[in-house]
């Protein structure tokens, strides 16, 4: 079933003007990339229209009657297109059609992606609709019911945030404009700082235009909430140790801070919200392991993910290689991707 909060997911369409369900999907990903919402209104079934349509104006307070067009594009200068939006992935989808199983005026169409923060395959659900082929239904291979796929919709979006964050850091630090240790060579930012929120260290500035929305400074004891997942992010200080944004900003060591960082999520309530803890750092690669009691207020140290030292201590550092598939400080393995 079609559910508004899975955007990632449910986005995989726009208007279609082929005579077959293949050609028409094809055009689909073409238009998507162009993020022409109003068009994607129009290529769904009316079946979709209708469960859609309810959730879009849950979301944006209006009347049964509003024209969904409108809607769309208003709901889309909403979410916007920044490094943050979840509709900035899309603009690079890539789709392979792999199988198509047609019956009458029905197609399902198994497809793939490797696009980051979508999921790697699907079956695409199409209908002849007045001579058009429309999208009636997305779904996800082993998603047999609403809770496992909210928390599939959820895992997928704090993938996409960390990936986000990524970009975000990058343009943060080219633009050099923090530099406390003023050897010409900007530092990596807080999620305020980010933002646009707080007020730049070594400066009496904000960032503007800032690389991530306003959201990401709105953060409760250092850490935000997004989509059923918690997100806290480290930078080091002397040492290596790990300073987050509820400390103060005179612990950032800014020689360390030129080239490291990282971050987590985990569920705000395992096994409900989400069923994995995440992690990054600026070397971009995520890795993963099992929620289990990273729940809620009971999140990952800021050295889980790193290895432990050669005397089998836990890792005290956020300055050393993280090891893909090995065990990290808190005895968990850390693996990479989902």
């Amino acid at each position: 079933m079609l559910r508004f909060v899975a955007l990632p997911l449910v986005l995989l369409f726009a208007a279609p003007a082929d005579p077959d369900p293949e050609s028409a999907f094809r055009e689909i990903v073409a238009n998507l990339r162009k993020q022409d919402l109003p068009a994607v209104w129009e290529a769904l079934a009316p079946e979709a229209q209708t469960l859609m349509g309810r959730g879009l104006r849950k979301k944006m307070g209006a009347k049964d009657d509003a024209d969904m067009r409108e809607l769309v594009k208003a709901w889309q200068a909403k979410v916007g297109t920044g490094a943050d939006s979840p509709l900035q992935m899309l603009s690079k989808l890539k789709v392979t059609i792999d199988k198509v199983e047609r019956k009458g005026k029905e197609a399902v169409l198994s497809v793939r992606t490797d696009t980051p923060g979508l999921p790697r395959s699907g079956l695409v659900v199409m209908v002849e609709h007045n001579g058009k082929w429309r999208l009636k239904d997305i779904k996800q291979p082993g998603a047999g019911n609403a809770e496992a796929r909210s928390q599939k919709a959820n895992g997928i979006a704090a993938l996409a945030t960390l990936r986000n964050l990524v970009s975000a850091q990058a343009q943060f630090q080219a633009v050099g404009v923090v530099d406390t240790n003023q050897d010409g060579t900007g530092e990596y930012g807080t999620l305020a700082e980010m933002a646009g929120v707080a007020v730049l260290r070594g400066s009496k500035n904000k960032m503007a235009p800032p690389v991530l929305t306003p959201l990401f400074g709105q953060s409760k004891n250092g850490r935000i909430t997004r989509s059923g997942y918690h997100f806290r992010l480290y930078l080091p200080g002397k040492g290596g140790t790990a300073v987050n944004e509820k400390d103060p900003a005179a612990k950032i060591d800014g020689r360390l801070a030129e080239v490291v960082w990282c971050a987590y999520a985990w569920p705000v309530k395992a096994g409900t919200t989400g069923t994995h803890a995440l992690f990054i750092n600026q070397m971009g690669d995520v890795l993963t392991t099992p929620a289990g009691s990273y729940s809620g207020e009971n999140e990952p140290s800021p050295y889980a993910a790193f290895p432990p030292t050669a005397d089998g201590k836990p890792a005290k550092s956020i300055t050393g290689d993280v090891m893909p598939g090995k065990k990290g400080s808190d005895g968990r393995t850390w693996k990479p991707g989902w």
